[in-house]
């Protein structure tokens, strides 16, 4: 996922809305640019698959077997491969999402999927998903790291390119970090013994008065601006 802005929005259909004409069409997001990692526009496709919420799933060719309303997420939204189905949501939706979790507009809005919020200090999200930040909330998402990758210090590109437990933040504010954004240890506000960074203490994740309730003490390791 990719939190906004990002490019700008490029599609011809709402997947919230789920406007396509077609009776046997669904809208699903898809990858306008080979290699990138995330979904940037969307499609309506013939629907070729009834798996829903939770299931395992099938994304290729830019459609999946996931059933209207549905999106099957795989390691990044811009993979393919095996996956699980996963909830589209209509952002201005009273009641968004019908299976649990709040919806969030990812990628300028291309990829608006609901998902359950969680506590990034205990990494309480089930299976192997991961606690990961996204707006102003933690979210459960799959880990999307490479083998190697995703540690204190290695680059990152969207908000579950780092291991569970760390953070994808700004690289100008991380001691060792020489790319536009790295990985950084989750903290718990007052208690620096995860920052190893020279000049890098845990600084809260959100500015004063704004963290939702429950973020008040999550920071992570970061220099102090």
């Amino acid at each position: 996922f990719i939190q906004p802005p990002d490019g700008g929005v490029v599609g011809m259909c709402d997947p919230g809305l789920q406007d396509c004409p077609g009776e046997n069409e669904k809208c699903t997001p898809y990858l306008t640019e080979p290699g990138y990692c995330c979904v940037d526009a969307t499609h309506c496709v013939e629907i070729t698959g009834s798996k829903t919420f939770g299931e395992t799933c099938t994304r290729m060719g830019g459609t999946d077997d996931c059933d209207k309303g549905f999106f099957c997420m795989t390691k990044t939204s811009g993979s393919e491969g095996e996956g699980i189905c996963m909830e589209l949501c209509d952002v201005n939706a009273a009641e968004p999402c019908m299976q649990g979790g709040e919806c969030s507009p990812f990628n300028d809005g291309v990829l608006p999927i609901c998902q359950e919020e969680c506590d990034p200090l205990i990494q309480d999200c089930d299976g192997d998903m991961g606690c990961f930040a996204a707006f102003d909330r933690f979210v459960c998402a799959r880990p999307g790291y490479e083998d190697g990758s995703g540690n204190d210090g290695d680059e990152c590109f969207t908000i579950q390119s780092c291991r569970p437990g760390l953070a994808c933040a700004a690289g100008a504010s991380q001691d060792a970090c020489t790319a536009e954004s790295c990985c950084t240890p989750i903290c718990e506000v007052g208690d620096d013994s995860l920052c190893t960074g020279a000049g890098e203490e845990c600084v809260a994740w959100f500015d004063a008065g704004t963290a939702r309730p429950g973020y008040e003490n999550v920071g992570g390791c970061l220099i102090p601006m």
